[in-house]
């Protein structure tokens, strides 16, 4: 049960720090990585091997984002 309930929190989690990337929202860098915290713990727990070398990927992609995104022009 508790690993039904966790992928489903960070499901939500996921998908609501993905919504706020596409609104340009500055602290969605900051909760993209915070998430990562989580999304690690869940995969050693469940022995999710492939998935924790994602997330430890995301953080380095997290932190590149970040950088190229805020040098961007933003259009409205």
């Amino acid at each position: 049960m508790i690993y039904i309930v966790g992928s489903i929190v960070l499901a939500m989690l996921n998908l609501s720090v993905t919504w706020m990337m596409t609104r340009k929202m500055r602290k969605a860098w900051v909760w993209y990585l915070a998430a990562q915290i989580p999304n690690t713990a869940y995969d050693i727990l469940t022995r999710q091997y492939g998935f924790l070398a994602i997330s430890c990927v995301s953080v380095f992609l997290g932190v590149s984002g970040y950088r190229h995104w805020r040098t961007e022009e933003i259009v409205d």
